[in-house]
């Protein structure tokens, strides 16, 4: 089971006046949270931090926290995660039984395959903030101060209005998304300007496939450059049979 979480603000003591926590102390804080995650997520679950987790010192994060937390462990990069080498991701996805998943911990508008009506779990606001879409704060403001499990965000999703920019079926055979896509029946299709694969994506003229990568690209340059290499070694190896 994947559960999801964030906004902890371990060794934060602040932290309890400024979201009015109902803690006593940072020490009290620790306890009852550490309890409540353990409570539910069990040492085979996956859980996905989305930032904020910690503010103390590096060598102390493991043995205090990490270790009496259940589960294994995923840390996103917060606005405050200086313990977490500059390198991590701050953008984590993954098709969990068929719905794709995106959590940051900043909430977005539009975010990878959102027009697929993906979902996007996020922190950073303290439950301050109304959701967009498909969208939840995961955070533990949020949350009574527990972890939000995969099957609990499939309930918090049906009463969640579609992500506006979601390929919507019409009357009749056309699919619309804004002018993104023609239609399924007698559609225009056109080829896609990198693969040259026909694609009724007539807006960004980009099959699905290459869509996504261009999004990962400009998401990552350290992916952008390794794709970019491997595309040339491939164009390398069908010259030599040309």
């Amino acid at each position: 089971m994947y559960f999801f979480t964030g906004d902890e603000h371990f060794e934060h003591p602040k932290i309890i006046k400024y979201c009015n926590r109902p803690f006593p102390s940072s020490t009290e804080m620790k306890g009852e949270i550490i309890e409540r995650h353990n409570s539910v997520v069990s040492k085979k679950d996956i859980v996905i931090h989305v930032g904020d987790f910690y503010l103390g010192r590096k060598e102390k994060v493991y043995k205090d926290y990490i270790r009496q937390l259940k589960g294994s462990h995923v840390f996103l990069r917060g606005s405050h995660d200086r313990w977490l080498n500059k390198k991590s991701l701050m953008i984590w996805e993954k098709n969990i039984n068929g719905i794709y998943v995106v959590a940051c911990h900043y909430a977005m508008r539009v975010w990878p395959r959102s027009h697929y009506n993906s979902w996007l779990v996020y922190g950073h606001s303290h439950g301050k903030l109304e959701s967009f879409g498909k969208s939840y704060d995961v955070g533990v403001d949020n949350n009574n101060f527990y972890p939000v499990s995969f099957d609990e965000l499939v309930e918090i999703m049906k009463s969640k209005l579609d992500n506006f920019n979601l390929v919507k079926k019409l009357k009749g055979d056309k699919v619309m998304n804004n002018k993104w896509r023609a239609t399924d029946k007698g559609e225009t299709k056109i080829p896609c300007k990198y693969c040259g694969e026909l694609t009724s994506m007539t807006g960004t003229k980009m099959c699905d496939n290459c869509w996504e990568m261009e999004s990962r690209m400009s998401r990552n340059i350290e992916v952008a450059e390794k794709i970019l290499e491997k595309l040339k070694q491939v164009n390398i190896e069908e010259k030599k049979y040309e």
